[in-house]
């Protein structure tokens, strides 16, 4: 992402957890992306557009450490902003 999105700028909206630092923790995270498209990749050639973007993750963390992650993010809504 950063090849083609090099002035990125990641924010985190809201971070909710729950566990114990004995049986590990479940976190999940609601973040969203501001950047321009300036470099080739899975995109296609650099539109200059800037795109906003939005998206979840979950971890499982254990002795502070993340174990497993899954994400999502909307890349339909990011194709749309590249090619309209």
């Amino acid at each position: 992402m950063l090849a083609m999105f090099p002035d990125l700028h990641f924010s985190v909206e809201d971070m909710y957890w729950m566990g114990n630092s004995r049986e590990g923790h479940l976190v999940a995270i609601r973040w969203s992306m501001i950047g321009a498209h300036r470099g080739n990749g899975r995109y296609g050639a650099p539109t200059g557009k800037e795109v906003h973007l939005w998206g979840i993750s979950h971890w499982i963390l254990d002795k502070g450490l993340v174990q497993k992650e899954w994400f999502m993010f909307n890349e339909f809504g990011l194709l749309i902003q590249l090619h309209s």
